[in-house]
């Protein structure tokens, strides 16, 4: 009993003479613990930072997760699918690509979208191939990815969707080509691609909308070949041409075009869908109008260009119900474009109209005030030169069908001309107009037919001269009665909404 209770007194003493004997142990389960983590934790990371290696076909479905390199071009066969997951990143060696002949779902969120790139560090545009889809059926969706250094995205057949996407610092955007290609690009933002944002060709007809297209070159969307897209509320800017259509009548409404060097322009554009809707801001020109082009202009916003609308080259253009303010010339007509000009606004311009070269714009309708000058007959604007000149450089009818046949391998037809000489009737039809009070109230004390201020015709400078014609020739003259007594309530555009704050998304 004594022993026992010896042995059960002398055990607590033995611990509280060897307190370091526990924590040893203790420490070295936590060291244990830690070495075994931090080993783990490295095989970790360097299984994730070493990622997938892709150079085969893909046949199956197949998916990719994490990081992926590409070495070459992947090509996915027509009955497979390509499936890449949120957050995942695809680097693509020089060079290598993706062509999908089957079905490419790229689906990220907009916590974890998808990374394609190239895989060089100090990588130059279109550095990489790009994304190539040629299913003629929409199971490829694209959407919540960002696309850097690539040629882009091209389509050649289909209704795929891309959309929520950012792609930058590429060549181009998206391209897209042949009968049957009906993508829809959605809610997308195009930045700094050296040749362009989204080119349509071919009788493609995409869906465009809701898009911002910052900084890409030689111009924002461009749809030739018939090309027919929807183009419908997107943002341009800083482009040279913002919107470039020709031999093309596609849906044109609610976008815009800001600090673009042109807004729109239209060659050989005639009939279809009215312009409609469109702000067109800050550039050197809004919309030109050239060879032959007839399109309706409606209901569109121009201000503070150089030039608001040019028609040029025959061009016939229907410009109504627009505002077009604070440009330097609000509407020019040069050569034979007898525009229709009727129930716009155009005011605070330095030149509301201005007419030149034989173009007998007709002008009902509008509130025009506000100008320096309210319109303008500039030169070659004479029936008296046009009827005693028989060698008109580039005017005659026979030069202008052969012009016409060399562009489209057809004659124009009959209506885009005017014989020379033929309903010219020696004045300017500019009546029913609005032209401010100020020359309201000049108009009724003088009347009908008197040199008004602002109104440029021949009773400013009666005759001219023209270098390369022998002669004086009498310019032509404004008719401007009967005139609109009070401001006319219908013309103009509606209020524009206002365009975002630049480089909201950047």
């Amino acid at each position: 009993m004594l022993k026992r209770e010896m042995n059960h007194e002398r055990t607590p003493v033995a611990i509280q003479r060897c307190p370091w004997a526990r924590w040893t142990r203790r420490a070295s389960a936590l060291v244990l613990t830690l070495l075994v983590s931090c080993g783990m934790s490295r095989f970790a990371r360097a299984e994730e930072n070493a990622g997938l290696t892709a150079r085969d076909p893909v046949t199956t479905s197949v998916v990719w997760v994490g990081r992926v390199i590409v070495e070459q071009e992947i090509i996915v066969a027509p009955e497979a699918t390509l499936t890449i997951s949120p957050g995942a990143e695809v680097l693509f060696r020089d060079g290598a690509g993706l062509l999908v002949h089957g079905a490419l779902i790229a689906e990220g969120t907009a916590e974890k979208p998808i990374r394609f790139g190239a895989a060089a560090p100090d990588a130059a545009p279109g550095a990489w191939a790009g994304i190539t889809l040629t299913g003629d059926d929409d199971r490829s969706r694209i959407s919540h990815c960002i696309l850097t250094h690539a040629n882009g995205i091209a389509m050649g057949a289909g209704r795929h969707r891309v959309e929520h996407c950012e792609i930058r610092e590429g060549i181009k955007g998206i391209v897209l080509h042949g009968r049957g290609t009906e993508p829809v690009l959605r809610n997308n933002y195009l930045a700094d691609l050296s040749g362009g944002g989204i080119e349509c060709l071919n009788s493609s007809a995409p869906l465009v909308e809701d898009t911002m297209i910052v900084r890409c070159g030689p111009f924002g969307i461009s749809a030739t070949l018939n090309a027919v897209p929807a183009v419908l509320r997107n943002t341009i800017t800083g482009c040279e041409d913002g919107i470039v259509l020709s031999n093309t009548i596609p849906l044109l409404r609610d976008n815009i075009l800001k600090k673009n060097r042109r807004g729109i322009v239209l060659t050989q554009v005639n009939g279809g869908h009215p312009i409609q809707g469109n702000q067109i801001l800050e550039g050197e020109l809004g919309i030109l109008c050239q060879q032959f082009s007839s399109p309706v202009i409606t209901g569109n916003t121009i201000s503070g260009n150089k030039d608001g609308i040019v028609c040029f080259q025959g061009g016939r253009a229907a410009i109504e119900g627009n505002t077009i303010e604070n440009n330097g010339t609000g509407v020019s007509c040069v050569q034979l474009a007898d525009a229709q000009v009727r129930g716009n606004v155009i005011s605070g311009n330095k030149r509301g109209i201005y007419l030149q070269t034989s173009s007998y714009a007709e002008i009902h309708g509008n509130n025009i005030f506000g100008n320096e000058v309210q319109l303008e007959l500039g030169d070659m604007m004479s029936a008296d030169w046009e009827k005693r000149t028989v060698s008109k450089p580039q005017r005659g009818l026979q030069q202008q069908r052969q012009a016409r046949s060399q562009r489209t391998g057809s004659p124009p037809p009959q209506t885009d001309l005017r014989q020379d000489g033929a309903d010219i009737r020696g004045f300017i039809d500019a009546t029913e107009n609005w032209w401010g009070e100020s020359a309201t109230r000049e108009m009724e004390q003088k009347g009908p037919d008197a040199n008004i201020t602002g109104l440029l015709d021949s009773f400013d400078a009666p005759t001219r001269t023209y270098e390369g014609f022998v002669g004086e020739f009498a310019l032509d003259r404004i008719r401007y009665a009967p005139w609109a007594k009070d401001r006319i309530a219908a013309a103009g555009a509606p209020a524009p909404v206002a365009p975002p704050a630049e480089g909201a998304r950047e």
